[in-house]
């Protein structure tokens, strides 16, 4: 964890290796080393302005930002000097990024507007007007270079052809839109805001799906390396997977303090996140190849016969034959936590397993994964479980904790369900009674102390003398 201070407010990496990303904080971008984690350059030309979305170009020799002062500047990396300072708009410029062609550069501002700009003359080549409030992200498809995606505090996410500068297709996101990314093929079109992140189709134009699994704003969106998982971080301090294919969630990670941006290294080797407290996270993974032959070699090792000097024989270690995995293990193997907990739920009879399961789920931080993204029914059955076993001696300490993650993570739909407010309530009750026989035995408990302190007492007194 390092301290930038004030909100990160921006994570961006270099396309090209070795993969530097480039940090926005306060009135600087810092690039970060990815192998030491330490800051190699500051650049903070921003005349003591907050500077915003910090971007690379795809060759890795130029980085765009934009600033409060309503400016957007262009810095060569080599030298860090400003080769352009484009000024045009009538507000905070929060949103910057090159184009493909790495000729043009997008910019969005508080001034409800986005531009495009050519790099070489620093001149506007149009301004895109349609928004009614502030524009706060955007995004360019690869496939589609002429056409850039805009999000805005008005609602709505906008697609515009930069050749005419008109307005292609327009969405109702339902809340001010923090971020939006589009999927390489640009067949989807993916916008955060609210706790939610709708899946368009550009295609068809239409709503594909909506992610409801954060307690608080998204504020953030990125893709992995081969774009399979769409990270999300939010403002309730966790940053969700999403599967791109089935839009399941994958996993989350629970961080400090809540996260206004995230970032996947090219090489999948860091996950970055930035948050609200200046705080910047950094997660490392091995790539894929080095992890690959830290499997092979730990495999020879385990098959790797042992010499005895003295004897001069071989020893080889004993090959046991394995039982066969049940298909809930096989689920927690490949960490498919929800699909998991259901075969326990629907399956195993004793309460034993399903007991163990919900401990190794928190043992692995995963218990919210599996909790999450239910339906009425699915949740009835957890319910069910938990109303059954809340008052077992054996179970209750893990049956408890369970029923804190499940209220602190659907805290939102109690009250909108007659179906799960039965199902609370009756587990309340069970806890009430339960107080109730706590506060019994402690008072016959007491009664009883006071007995034997009696009887002890009149033990030990001394006969008269007569």
């Amino acid at each position: 964890m390092l301290n930038q201070e004030q909100t990160v407010n921006s994570i961006h990496f270099n396309p090209v290796s070795p993969h530097e990303f480039a940090v926005t904080s306060g009135s600087q971008v810092d690039i970060f080393d990815p192998y030491t984690n330490e800051v190699r350059k500051t650049i903070g030309r921003f005349n003591k302005s907050t500077a915003y979305s910090g971007r690379f170009r795809s060759d890795g020799q130029l980085l765009v930002a934009g600033a409060e002062d309503h400016s957007v500047k262009i810095f060569d990396l080599s030298s860090r000097a400003i080769l352009r300072t484009l000024q045009g708009h009538e507000g905070p410029v929060h949103t910057t990024l090159f184009s493909s062609n790495k000729c043009h550069i997008m910019s969005a501002s508080d001034d409800k507007t986005v531009r495009c700009w050519d790099l070489a003359m620093a001149e506007t080549l149009s301004i895109m007007k349609g928004h009614t409030d502030l524009v706060r992200c955007g995004d360019i498809g690869d496939s589609s270079p002429d056409v850039w995606i805009t999000g805005s505090y008005d609602h709505t996410v906008k697609l515009w052809d930069i050749k005419s500068g008109e307005t292609i297709n327009t969405f109702d996101h339902g809340d001010p839109v923090e971020a939006v990314v589009v999927n390489p093929a640009g067949s989807l079109l993916f916008s955060a805001g609210g706790n939610y992140v709708k899946v368009w189709d550009l295609l068809k134009g239409g709503l594909v799906t909506s992610l409801e699994s954060h307690l608080k704003t998204v504020t953030s969106l990125a893709f992995d390396a081969p774009r399979s998982r769409l990270y999300t971080g939010s403002l309730d301090q966790h940053v969700k997977a999403f599967k791109c294919d089935t839009f399941e969630l994958a996993h989350s990670l629970k961080f400090t303090a809540p996260i206004i941006s995230v970032s996947v290294s090219p090489a999948e080797t860091h996950l970055v996140v930035g948050m609200a407290d200046g705080m910047l996270a950094i997660r490392h993974k091995p790539p894929k190849k080095q992890a690959v032959h830290l499997q092979e070699e730990k495999l020879k090792r385990k098959k790797k016969a042992f010499t005895d000097e003295n004897a001069a024989t071989i020893v080889a270690p004993v090959t046991r034959k394995q039982r066969p995995l049940l298909g809930y293990e096989n689920n927690l193997n490949n960490h498919e936590y929800k699909a998991c907990l259901d075969k326990v739920l629907k399956k195993t009879k004793t309460p034993f397993v399903t007991i163990n399961l919900f401990e190794e789920l928190m043992k692995r931080g995963a218990l919210e994964n599996a909790l999450a993204g239910r339906s009425e029914l699915e949740l009835t059955k957890i319910l069910d479980f938990i109303h059954k076993y809340i008052n077992h001696p054996l179970y209750s300490a893990c049956v408890v904790r369970v029923f804190n993650h499940v209220l602190d993570y659907y805290a939102h739909v109690i009250g909108l369900s007659q179906t799960m407010d039965k199902k609370m309530n009756l587990i309340l009750a069970a806890i009430d009674k339960e107080i109730e026989i706590e506060k019994s035995l402690l008072d016959t408990m007491g009664a009883i102390d006071l007995l034997l302190n009696a009887n002890s007492a009149t033990r030990f007194v001394r006969a008269p003398q007569i």
